[in-house]
């Protein structure tokens, strides 16, 4: 992940409605309006291009032209121009951030294409009003709508526009958090995109993809996408189009450590924006200036652009953006230095609480629309106030809300979801040409040699093509795994190195130091350093001896229980059938158990505490209990932790199963007094 990779802000258009780039310089529009003064539907025709002309630049001169149209519409009794019409003024109003009237004008268009059996222009308005939904946060409601749009485009056979409305399913798909579905009906219309070479729809499609890299913290494998949209866009000759995507791709490479990369990007898009201006995409290129700013350390650059763009969006109502905008806002406030603050009217005395307090409004924000990569960092940013503000207790709160926040979103299953579906769509263009050159060589040979030569070639194709198609799926599952095991053993080492039990113990041998206790202070600090060294080595390795997993283990513990002042006592056993230097385990998997047995058990707990933890061999598998006399579930006040810690080591065995063809599993049991875990896993030595 790069350095601002939390901390970026993701602004995209929703999508590009119907209309297509301007070609037709206004000027010429109005000359020629001025010349041909005949009222028919001509003329409403042109106020309904002008207006659609306006919108991004002028929307109030839009509706003045909507007003023109609608008049001279409504006196030929056109139903159809009403409808455009109408939908004309929700593009306006939608610019004007006049949502309510922007809702009304596209139910009214809506119910004229509705009067008229007209699919067309339903689907069109069913399209529009899943925009508006979408840039408010109301986003279930703007699928529902995009699917219907896409279903009645597809059951008219006008595949190529409907393309468009899965493309906007995918955006709030994207905007929800569902990156699979979210990537699923890009690829879809993608495909149809491609189909028939529509630039302009596909450049918008594999920005979306681009985006989805993004924002599951891989930007690079997005640049390639982002790219395409490039090239895709510049045919299109759509310019504001591509100033999103530039801005957007900045946004990637500054995610991605290249902050430098990213301001020339940035500078590209305002050139192209101050000839094709858009108050929208300039709004979201200067947040995005900000906040490379803010990680380059210009520190008043950084304030002043995200002070002018939360003003802006809050004013839209783009409660995602805001909150976006909020949370790096506060983290400028910590980082500047009070100089800087006192200079823009900020007491730099309350930037702490300035800081939370605009975390909780973010807090807020997020929940309300669902936002929940941006409720993440927020969290997490909101902890750190909290702890610099001495509030220890809503910190740890608040760390707890974001670690399962966290591992909730970014879990081994979506990241190969969206795998699978890459992986797929690229198994299937390749089967794509690869059927195409068959039917080639079909069309050869039967010129040259006839029909019989024709069924051999044949049935070799189809031989060859299941044999590829076998070795697909092979090399994905492989694929796949692979993926699963670095994932589930990225987040062990996460969860092993809890920044809480960090904090803690440097919070105890700082304490000891001050005591003016020397002796316990290096005891202390010499087994944090070996126990934070060894678990940093031992997680590059896919196992390691049952010998150092234990002394590890032991490590930890001891530091706990000088932590506790000894309010708990330990035992740690080997099976005599067992030789912990030759039998290998995968690292980091005992520990949450016996970190949730001294969180929730031990800590609470009045009178003496006591965790067994006891290995021994049963013929293929490596049994591993955990059992403590601690409050055991029932009484454990949170376990979100230590909930993903287990939900983590049911990952690794499962994939070790499939590995090793074995039974391994995991099992709570509720005790009387505490509870036991038992794990077994796949047993191995050195040889092995």
């Amino acid at each position: 992940m790069g350095r601002l990779g939390l901390w970026c802000i993701v602004l995209f258009l929703v999508g590009p409605l119907y209309s297509q780039p301007a070609t037709t310089p206004i000027d010429s529009i109005l000359k020629r309006l001025a010349i041909v003064k005949t009222r028919d539907t001509a003329r409403v025709s042109t106020f309904i291009k002008l207006a659609d002309l306006l919108v991004a630049g002028n929307p109030k001169a839009a509706v003045s032209y909507c007003d023109s149209a609608l008049k001279l519409a409504t006196g030929l009794k056109s139903d159809r121009h009403l409808t455009q019409v109408y939908y004309g003024y929700g593009a306006a109003y939608t610019a004007l951030i006049a949502y309510k009237k922007a809702g009304l004008s596209y139910d009214q268009g809506i119910a004229v294409a509705q009067r008229q059996k007209d699919t067309l222009m339903e689907a069109k308005g069913n399209y529009y009003r899943a925009y508006l939904y979408s840039i408010t946060g109301q986003n279930k409601k703007a699928v529902n709508l995009a699917q219907r749009s896409a279903s009645l485009l597809m059951a008219s056979g006008n595949r190529k526009l409907a393309a468009k409305a899965i493309n906007a399913m995918g955006n709030n798909y994207f905007l929800m958090g569902d990156y699979p579905k979210a990537l699923e009906q890009y690829l879809k219309s993608a495909k149809i995109s491609e189909s028939f070479s529509d630039y302009f729809s596909a450049g918008s499609v594999y920005e979306n993809i681009a985006l989805i890299y993004k924002r599951i913290d891989k930007p690079k494998m997005g640049f390639a996408y982002f790219e395409k949209s490039i090239q895709a866009l510049t045919k299109a000759n759509y310019m504001e189009g591509l100033a999103n995507v530039l801005v957007n791709y900045g946004n990637a490479r500054d995610q991605a450590g290249e902050p430098l990369k990213a301001l020339k990007l940035y500078d590209r898009a305002m050139r192209i924006l101050e000839k094709h201006p858009n108050t929208r995409i300039q709004m979201s290129l200067v947040s995005n200036q900000a906040i490379v700013k803010l990680g380059l350390k210009d520190y008043p650059a950084a304030i002043d652009g995200l002070q002018q763009t939360i003003g802006f969006f809050e004013k839209s109502g783009d409660k995602r953006t805001v909150s976006i905008l909020q949370k790096n806002f506060a983290q400028a406030l910590l980082e500047s230095p009070d100089d800087v603050l006192a200079e823009r009217g900020i007491n730099p005395r309350r930037k702490l609480q300035l800081a939370a307090n605009t975390l909780e409004n973010c807090v807020v924000s997020c929940k309300e629309i669902g936002a929940r990569d941006e409720l993440i960092y927020a969290r997490e940013t909101l902890a750190k106030v909290y702890e610099q503000q001495g509030k220890h207790r809503e910190s740890l709160v608040n760390y707890r809300q974001y670690m399962a926040l966290r591992d909730s979103l970014h879990n081994a299953d979506k990241h190969d979801a969206i795998l699978t579906k890459t992986l797929e769509y690229q198994a299937e263009k390749k089967q794509m040409v690869a059927e195409a050159e068959i039917n080639r060589q079909k069309i050869i040979k039967n010129a040259l040699i006839g029909g019989f030569a024709l069924v051999s070639i044949t049935g070799f194709s189809v031989f060859a093509g299941n044999k590829k198609r076998r070795k697909l799926r092979e090399a994905k599952r492989e694929i796949l795994l692979n993926a699963q095991l670095s994932d589930v053993e990225m987040k062990a080492l996460r969860l092993q190195l809890n920044p809480h039990f960090i904090f803690n113990s440097l919070n105890s041998i700082s304490d000891y130091i001050w005591k003016n206790d020397v002796k316990t202070a290096d005891y202390y600090l010499t087994k944090f350093a070996k126990l934070m060294r060894a678990t940093l080595e031992n997680s590059e390795n896919k196992a390691i001896p049952l010998r150092r997993e234990l002394e590890m283990l032991e490590w930890y513990l001891q530091l706990e229980s000088a932590r506790l002042k000894d309010k708990f006592t330990y035992e740690i056993k080997v099976s005599d059938n067992l030789n912990p230097d030759t039998a290998f385990v995968p690292p980091l998997m005992l520990q949450p158990f016996v970190e949730n047995s001294i969180w929730h058990g031990m800590v609470d707990k009045t009178g003496s505490g006591k965790i067994l933890i006891h290995v021994s061999r049963e013929n293929t598998l490596l049994n591993c209990m955990v059992e403590d006399n601690g409050g055991g579930r029932n009484k454990a006040k949170t376990a979100s932790h230590v909930s993903f810690g287990i939900a983590n080591i049911r990952e690794r065995i499962s994939i070790l199963n499939k590995l090793q063809n074995t039974n391994g599993s995991l099992e709570l049991v509720d005790l009387t007094d505490g509870m036991r875990v038992e794990l077994k896993l796949p047993f191995f030595q050195e040889h092995d």
